[in-house]
């Protein structure tokens, strides 16, 4: 009992010897209704799947266009229903997973997922997911960083962008997903490990040392950042000795603190605590700046001269800022990442971005009769 006429095997491996030798194989597309059959010979693996999916997409395997219309509908399709919340499903094709092995890596939400540029990754987000409870803050989030880019993220209030900056860098940790930084895996690393690997980040609300002067706080900025000393020297004897270093004297000046040099810093305003801030980030020269609503407090005699210095850093540095006055930044960003309601619905160039109908329905809450053409302010 249980064994079939003809060969001795049991039911199920005389099923998967005729699978192998390719009898039939059958597989649903994507309408539910379309059979594929495996013909003989042709086994299971990536070529296989990456020829369905493109045929969808409207590539075959060797890259080329197959059907133009095909492929910007189903592009167009594709981020439409990460913008209205609907979850990608699994794939339909049983080739495209590996049976009892884990899922393939969830794709970025780029439109093209190979790179050629040579330019060295400083951070990479995997599918980052954050959840507080009922609510998802971050969803299934992909991002590529690479040196030298300067680059925004934008969206209205509870889009998930700080909570995305935590997950970068260290005060959350991710419940799915992981980060890269500069090649490393850093997805379960402190804040403060992260920080000696080169990654800096400002707050909404300032991080300062309101018990110290404007010039001990720079102090202890490049100290920490240069010198890596012990606990106790670092806020002793090294620090009254660096005070007259010429990047600490520098940086006073680029960000118009000479006057305030020897004023604690509890009695700054809230701009004046904002540009101490970020001047002691820029002074560490992290590999990778964040900064999260720089201009926020700041007059826009502020604004002007740190846009300046940021405008400065351009090739230099690579930065990623969050900023409601997209109006002042968009000049020097080389990319923008638009989120809603923790998902990215765009991301490439600002104009483009910013003529994306997406955009303009979620973010800007402009009526889409309006024209695509149309300039955004």
């Amino acid at each position: 009992m249980g064994r079939r006429q003809g060969d001795g095997r049991p039911d199920g491996q005389q099923r998967q010897v005729r699978q192998r030798e390719g009898t039939r194989g059958v597989a649903r597309g994507p309408s539910g209704g379309v059979q594929v059959r495996r013909l003989p010979g042709q086994g299971q693996g990536p070529g296989r799947a990456e020829e369905r999916v493109g045929s969808v997409l409207g590539r075959g395997i060797d890259g080329r266009r197959r059907d133009p219309a095909a492929a910007e509908v189903a592009r167009l399709l594709s981020v439409s229903d990460v913008a209205r919340g609907r979850r990608v499903r699994r794939s339909p094709f049983p080739s495209a997973r590996r049976p009892g092995g884990p899922r393939r890596p969830p794709r970025p939400h780029t439109r093209n997922t190979v790179s050629t540029d040579p330019r060295a990754e400083i951070i990479r987000a995997e599918g980052v997911t954050k959840r507080f409870k009922g609510l998802v803050a971050v969803d299934n989030v992909s991002f590529v960083l690479r040196e030298f880019d300067v680059a925004g993220i934008i969206g209205s209030n509870g889009a998930g962008k700080t909570t995305f900056f935590n997950l970068l860098t260290g005060y959350y940790p991710p419940d799915e997903g992981r980060i890269l930084f500069k090649g490393q895996d850093v997805t379960a690393m402190p804040p403060e490990k992260r920080v000696d690997l080169g990654m800096m980040r400002t707050f909404q609300l300032t991080a300062t040392f309101d018990s110290l002067t404007v010039v001990d706080n720079l102090v202890l900025s490049y100290v920490r950042a240069y010198e890596k000393p012990s606990l106790p020297a670092l806020f002793f004897s090294t620090c009254r000795s660096r005070r007259d270093h010429p990047k600490v004297v520098e940086t006073l000046e680029t960000f118009n603190l000479g006057h305030l040099r020897d004023r604690v810093v509890k009695n700054l305003s809230l701009g004046e605590k904002r540009r101490l801030e970020i001047a002691m980030s820029i002074l560490a020269e992290p590999a990778l700046l964040l900064l999260d609503e720089p201009l926020a407090g700041l007059a826009e005699t502020e604004i002007r001269m740190l846009l300046d210095v940021l405008k400065a850093r351009v090739g230099r540095q690579t930065i990623l800022i969050v900023e409601h006055k997209l109006s002042h930044v968009q000049d020097f960003l080389q990319r923008l990442t638009v989120m809603h309601e923790g998902r990215v619905i765009a991301e490439g160039p600002c104009d483009e971005c910013l003529r994306h109908p997406e955009v303009r329905r979620s973010y800007w809450q402009i009526a889409t009769e309006a024209g695509e053409g149309e300039a955004v302010s």
